[in-house]
């Protein structure tokens, strides 16, 4: 358990490195209203831009979580089929 823990979690800064987490807009963290509608609609388009990539930076998360999931299941399977074989080779 502790070989997937170690393999999982020094695999999380290839994460961070391939995925990009967007910014909030500046628009939404003021604290007055919109000037006028322009403002208004520019903030919105904003927001719709920053929702559509706050999406495909979760899924680029969960692609990058899975492919290391394989990779440690891999490497598990691996060592497992070492003592396998170290242990057919103790018992003669």
């Amino acid at each position: 358990m502790l070989l997937v823990a170690a393999i999982f979690f020094s695999g999380t800064n290839a994460i961070h490195a391939a995925c990009y987490a967007p910014s909030a807009p500046d628009c939404a963290e003021r604290y007055s209203a919109f000037d006028d509608q322009d403002e208004f609609d520019r903030c919105r388009r904003e927001m719709t831009n920053y929702q559509i990539e706050a999406q495909e930076f979760l899924a680029c998360i969960r692609r990058e979580t899975e492919e290391l999931k394989r990779k440690s299941d891999g490497v598990i399977d691996e060592y497992n089929n070492a003592v396998e074989g170290f242990n057919r080779r103790a018992r003669g």
